[in-house]
């Protein structure tokens, strides 16, 4: 996962510091990231944490585009009540995506 962060210019890109870190949680071969810029505010997050990460995903991760996706598993600063409502967020997210596919790849409602 390291390699893939750091081979075509991924880190760089990013202006990313990639280090290893010791197993975080989940599967102890699951890929792990936490992404820190120490530049967090109110209304700039930081302290992202992502679990089964691929080297597929690093790009994408890399790019802050992760966030909030089924890779996310949350942020730095967080209360338990604040934790509580960004996982109810990413549950409905997740929800209305299969809905939408269902939907579509159903043909709709009404459909035949």
């Amino acid at each position: 996962l390291v390699e893939a962060f750091e081979q075509k210019g991924v880190a760089d890109s990013a202006n990313l510091q990639v280090l290893k870190c010791s197993h975080v949680g989940g599967h102890v071969y699951a890929g792990n990231v936490i992404s820190y810029s120490g530049k967090g505010t109110p209304e700039n997050e930081d302290g992202h944490w992502y679990g089964y990460v691929k080297p597929e995903d690093a790009a994408c991760v890399a790019a802050g585009k992760a966030v909030r996706s089924n890779l996310w598993r949350g942020r730095l600063g967080l209360s338990e009540a604040g934790a509580k409502k960004e996982r109810k967020m990413q549950r409905l997210k997740e929800s209305a995506l299969i809905l939408g596919f269902v939907a579509v790849a159903g043909g709709g409602v009404g459909a035949p």
